[in-house]
């Protein structure tokens, strides 16, 4: 090797500690313990007491990781990080007031939160279990989301793709909300007695539709004689565009089980599924709905009202 080579690695070797001092003091995987004490490393050996710190602590992308049960506390997350509760462990967040157990709003970032435990504690009117309204991308796994009433379970409002699969959102007076361009894909999941809505989309957007999809999952309301409970409703505002489409769902308790009332333009297409024990199956007042025939609707006090449009296989 040239004494020139030699000498242009060695400068570039000088120079790496002071273009990223943040990455000295930071670490790709921090830790949080129910005996942790708040400190800069997070370290497994010397583990912290809150999630807001350890995300402090941890590089952008890197992961915290509860290593055993406790409450560990609200955190706002400004960077790409994974949150995670091993099986086994319970990692509870408790959410008081007007709050957010998670609160997304950087721009551009990718979370993962997996095993967490968030609970709403009293009133928590406009509180919500996890509140994105900047980043990139979400992934909600196998967490379980409660007793935000009134309040929100999940309640995103940026363009962001959401994945939520294998999660629990129960008694929430609503469970899951969208809008402003979101693209939500929900699977494998529960969303039990929601108290006004299941899922729904709502508010404007100016970045494009708002898409949700469900599959293999069960969204049920507080009984059907509950007047103004929807199960799945596509409820976007004026100049808004709101998609839902339904596969392989059982959908009970609601006033209207799948509604299609959009301020804007709004679509559902529904196949596969069971609709049952509702005030209204169906239910089209603006926009279309199309069925793909082969759901099977039963006891509802009405199966079907407003027009639906069937949409036979391609």
């Amino acid at each position: 090797m040239s004494r020139a080579r030699i000498a242009g690695r060695l400068a570039a070797l000088a120079v790496i500690p002071f273009l990223s001092p943040y990455a000295l003091a930071a670490a790709q995987r921090s830790f949080v313990s129910a005996s942790g004490v708040d400190n800069p490393t997070c370290s497994v050996v010397a583990p912290c007491r809150e999630f807001a710190a350890a995300v402090t602590a941890t590089l952008p992308g890197g992961e915290v990781v509860a290593l055993d049960s406790a409450g560990y506390g609200t955190v706002t997350i400004t960077q790409s990080v994974s949150i995670i509760a091993p099986p086994g462990v319970y990692a509870g967040i408790s959410v008081f007031g007007e709050s957010f157990g998670v609160l997304i709003n950087t721009a551009g970032v990718s979370v993962v939160l997996r095993g967490l435990s968030i609970n709403g504690v009293g009133p928590v009117i406009g509180a919500a279990g996890i509140f994105m309204d900047l980043g990139d991308k979400l992934s909600i796994e196998n967490c379980v989301i409660t007793n935000f009433t009134p309040g929100f379970g999940v309640q995103i409002l940026t363009p962001a793709t959401v994945t939520v699969v294998d999660a629990l959102l129960r008694d929430n007076d609503v469970q899951i909300s969208a809008g402003n361009g979101a693209t939500v894909n929900i699977t494998h999941s529960q969303m039990l007695r929601g108290g006004t809505y299941g899922v729904v989309i709502g508010g404007a957007s100016s970045s494009g539709p708002t898409n949700v999809f469900i599959d293999e999952s069960l969204v049920t309301g507080t009984g059907p004689v509950t007047n103004g409970t929807y199960c799945i409703a596509n409820y976007p505002d004026t100049g808004a565009n709101g998609r839902i489409f339904v596969n392989r769902v059982t959908v009970t308790g609601c006033d209207l089980a799948l509604a299609n009332v959009p301020v804007g333009s709004g679509r559902i297409v529904v196949g596969d599924s069971m609709v049952t024990d509702n005030q209204i199956g169906f239910y089209r007042d603006t926009g279309t709905f199309n069925s793909l025939g082969t759901s099977l609707l039963s006891g509802n006090g009405l199966d079907t009202q407003g027009t639906i449009t069937p949409l036979g296989p391609q």
